[in-house]
This record gives C-alpha cells, sequence and structure tokens, in this order.
C-alpha cells in the first residue's frame, strides 16, 4: 500500500535516533501477537507504550469499538513517549469485525503538531456493528476516542433530496466506510439574491460535490473536495476541518430550488461533513 510505504520510509528518518534512546531506557525489540485493546461503546483513552508500538514489537495495535449508536467517532492522538524530545508518529486504519476489509484509507498522525487534521480522525459508524481500529505506531501513543450521535436526513435521489435551511447550522452528515455513498440536499430561493454554498469535510478521502441551480452560471460542475495528500513524502492538508465555498456568486443568482449532490470518490472515505448555505 502507497501510503504504508510513505509512513515507514517517513518513520526510517527516525530508528536511529529511536534505537539509541529506546536501548537507553531498555527497551528490547521483540516479535508479539498483534495486541488489543477496546473503546466500548466509543468512549475513553487506550494508551500504547513504547515498548509495545509497532516499531518495537514488529506488529500492530487493534482497537475495537462497538457503538450503541449511529454517528462519528473522533480519534485524538497524543505523544505518550518515555522518550526524551521524541514524539510519537504513527498510522491508523478502520476495519470491520473480521479485520479484513479496509473501511478508512489509512492516516498518518503526528503527536508533535498542535493541526487537527494531523493530530485526529474522525470515522462514521453505525450502531451496534463491530469495528477495529488499526494503529501502527512508532513510539509511545495516547488515543482517545468521543463518539458523537448524528441521525442522518440525507437522501440518495434528487427526487427526495432533504431540505436544508438556511443559516450557519446547515446539516451535519456521517459518510459510512465500506461502500458507496450519495447524499442529496435541496433549498429554495423564494426571490433573487446573493447566495455561497459550504462544505466542511472530516473525512479520510475526498469528496466530490455538485451544485444545480436554476438560471445560467448558478450550476457547478462536479468538484472533489480534498482532505489531505502528499507532496513529496511529506502529508499535506488541503480542506480537512476547513470551510470550502462550492458555490459562490458576487451578484444575485436566480430564484427556485437548488440541489446539492455529495458522494464519496472511493469505499475507504468515512467520517462526517458539514454542509450549509446562506
Amino acid at each position: 500500500m502507497k501510503k504504508e510505504r510513505k509512513f515507514f520510509k517517513k518513520a526510517a528518518g527516525f530508528m536511529i535516533a529511536a534505537v539509541m534512546a529506546l536501548s537507553v531506557i531498555g527497551i528490547v525489540p521483540q516479535n508479539v501477537n498483534a495486541a488489543e485493546a477496546s473503546f466500548g461503546a466509543g468512549k475513553g483513552t487506550v494508551v500504547i507504550t513504547d515498548d509495545q508500538c509497532s516499531y518495537v514489537t514488529g506488529d500492530k495495535t487493534y482497537i475495537q469499538v462497538k457503538p450503541k449508536q449511529d454517528g462519528y467517532l473522533k480519534l485524538t492522538f497524543r505523544n505518550a513517549s518515555a522518550i526524551p524530545g521524541f514524539y510519537s508518529i504513527g498510522m491508523a486504519t478502520l476495519y470491520d469485525a473480521s479485520r479484513t476489509k479496509a473501511l478508512s484509507a489509512p492516516v498518518d498522525f503526528d503527536t508533535n503538531s498542535t493541526r487537527p487534521a494531523f493530530s485526529s480522525e474522525c470515522y462514521g459508524l453505525q450502531k451496534n456493528k463491530t469495528y477495529y481500529i488499526e494503529v501502527q505506531s512508532m513510539g509511545g501513543v495516547a488515543i482517545t476516542a468521543k463518539m458523537t450521535k448524528v441521525k442522518n436526513i440525507t437522501k440518495k435521489t434528487q427526487k427526495k433530496a432533504a431540505k436544508i435551511n438556511r443559516g450557519a447550522k446547515g446539516v451535519t452528515a456521517v459518510v459510512v466506510g465500506g461502500k458507496a455513498s450519495t447524499h442529496w440536499y435541496k433549498f429554495t430561493l423564494s426571490k433573487p439574491a446573493k447566495l455561497q454554498v459550504n462544505i466542511t469535510p472530516f473525512t479520510t478521502g475526498p469528496l466530490t460535490v455538485t451544485v444545480k441551480g436554476p438560471g445560467s452560471g448558478n450550476s457547478t460542475s462536479p468538484q472533489q473536495v480534498r482532505c489531505r495528500g502528499y507532496v513529496g513524502d511529506n502529508v499535506v492538508n488541503y480542506n480537512w476541518g476547513y470551510k470550502t465555498a462550492l458555490l459562490g456568486q458576487k451578484g444575485k443568482v436566480a430564484k427556485g430550488t437548488y440541489y446539492v449532490q455529495v458522494r464519496t470518490s472511493d469505499r475507504t472515505t468515512t467520517g462526517y461533513y458539514k454542509l450549509n448555505w446562506k
């Protein structure tokens, strides 16, 4: 996997210093079975110590979660390494109950970063289903989970598009990984007015969004809203957690009903997004 290769290539840059530090505090690489932990229904903190991290054991940690409600799980990664001056890095991926099917694209985390896009991740989960989060880390890391309940109002077809009200609140929708998703929304302008449509993604992969409106120039071609990506071996944030304008005319647009289609670009896109118009 391309991302996995990039992570370990990045990790290799820290290996010599880490080996020296690990030897100082008495950690000796060993072969053990994959460790398991649990977030229960979606709350709590799991700590992977220096001697339990993937670099030392050569294996992965799996954290089970079985939510009691539909919504999204937010993970926050914090440094838990005992090595002076060292900040743990790693990669996390959401899997199904069998741990054989990836439901998300992998995310690289960096506990030295103060930016949420590099120290947190969100997954869209369904109630009463069992999931596993696979974590590969270099150095100790503390992972905190918080489940937020969301009831999707989304509809799968334009004909049955869900109505969203005007204003900053808009709508919050969950994207479940492992399958293609298409969400339709609509709103109506009773008279010509200025219009701005925005989306804020918190997803593991890109979303493709289209706005359809009456009158010339009031529709958009399908546009991909990217969240994260690579420039060389470095992870960059494009739109994760940022409000992104989809349609924002300088003048007034025609009155009538407007439709917004949001769909996943691949089956490993999961998380949630906020959509609003004003």
